[in-house]
């Protein structure tokens, strides 16, 4: 059963944390007039986050930050369309020895903060989740509460940081 809640009543950054810290799998779309964002989860953790009013793809920023060239970037795309399983821009990057896994994960928590960032913004507007299957593509995962911490989202109540500050450290135990 999707769960579905007016923005003004459950604020992005509970739903989120919620979700994170439940280890849910699925579909968060919100929606604003004709304003739409969309971020998938897969045990938690942010694995794909668009915005109709963000439109930074992650080649574009790795070319704008000079990790890659335009060239390299076109050497991906084309060797990703080719692939029999489908994989990430990141991974085939990856792959291809063009960049590093940090280098892409820094790239991927920037495209996602900014999509977050312009979601926590909003004081109107339709929040939904859907519960669904989420294949591994070789995506690179965002902790939602780390996102909102590097924000500084200031939103939430004591409770909620204080889970915010539970789950940075479990996760910071988990790669320790």
């Amino acid at each position: 059963m999707p769960i579905i809640a007016d923005i003004e009543d459950l604020a992005p950054a509970e739903l989120l944390l919620v979700l994170s810290l439940s280890h849910k799998t699925g579909r968060v779309t919100a929606t604003r007039g004709d304003q739409k964002t969309m971020l998938t989860l897969r045990n938690g953790s942010i694995l794909y986050a668009a915005s109709s009013a963000v439109r930074e793809r992650l080649g574009d920023i790795l070319v704008k930050r000079g990790a890659i060239s335009e060239h390299d970037l076109q050497r991906a795309l084309d060797r990703q369309g080719l692939l029999l399983e489908p994989r990430v821009l990141g991974t085939v990057l990856v792959e291809m020895g063009l960049v590093s896994t940090a280098v892409v994960h820094q790239a991927v928590f920037s495209q996602f903060e900014a999509v977050i960032r312009q979601l926590l913004t909003w004081d109107r507007g339709e929040l939904s989740f859907q519960f669904s299957e989420v294949p591994d593509l070789g995506a690179f995962l965002i902790d939602p509460a780390e996102l909102l911490v590097v924000i500084g989202y200031d939103g939430l109540g004591p409770l909620v940081k204080g889970l915010v500050r539970l789950a940075l450290k479990r996760a910071a135990t988990k790669t320790a």
